[in-house]
């Protein structure tokens, strides 16, 4: 499942928020890639994040949800500083899975871009058995896919790239062919 997005909504807290108190490997995080291990040359100072978590009383997210159509459950904003890359890998929704392992939706992430692109940035993602690249976005363009949409975010550029990943529920399932920003 994949949808391009795009979000109004003020994101200049979060792109402005101080993103380096929670600096991690992107491989360290709980994130699939079918081989199940990656190479050994995928290290912190090539996959360095940094990553914070949004509460309801910092973010609007009935809101947000309304606007992206999807019942929004956890948000969290990634910095991805320059040559840093978060490898090929498919979403497990390892938070949302133990925060609501019943829940009778349809598991889905809304990524959005928080800061203008930047020559170098990249997100490369598979749709309907065709590789797609996403660059020249504005801030609020994004996507929403489920745990099938293998991807990889590259930042080649000179400048950070913050990213907010809004994950939680549809109803049903939507199958929309992509739009290339």
């Amino acid at each position: 499942m994949f949808k391009t997005v795009h979000l109004n909504y003020d994101l200049s807290m979060i792109a402005t928020a101080d993103h380096r108190v929670n600096e991690a490997s992107a491989i360290g995080t709980k994130m699939y890639h079918e081989d199940s291990k990656f190479p050994k040359t995928y290290v912190l100072e090539n996959t360095r994040i940094h990553q914070l978590w949004w509460t309801r009383d910092q973010l609007d997210f009935d809101l947000i949800g309304k606007e992206l159509g999807m019942t929004v459950c956890t948000v969290s904003s990634i910095i991805i500083p320059p040559g840093s890359v978060i490898p090929l890998h498919q979403d497990t929704f390892h938070k949302l899975r133990t925060q609501f392992p019943t829940h009778p939706g349809h598991m889905v992430r809304a990524v959005i871009y928080a800061s203008e692109y930047d020559m170098g940035q990249f997100t490369q993602y598979l749709d309907n058995g065709r590789v797609h690249c996403s660059t020249d976005w504005k801030v609020g363009d994004g996507t929403i896919w489920d745990d099938q949409v293998p991807h990889v975010t590259v930042n080649g550029s000179m400048k950070d790239l913050c990213t907010v990943n809004f994950s939680g529920f549809i109803q049903k399932e939507i199958d929309i062919y992509p739009i290339i920003f």
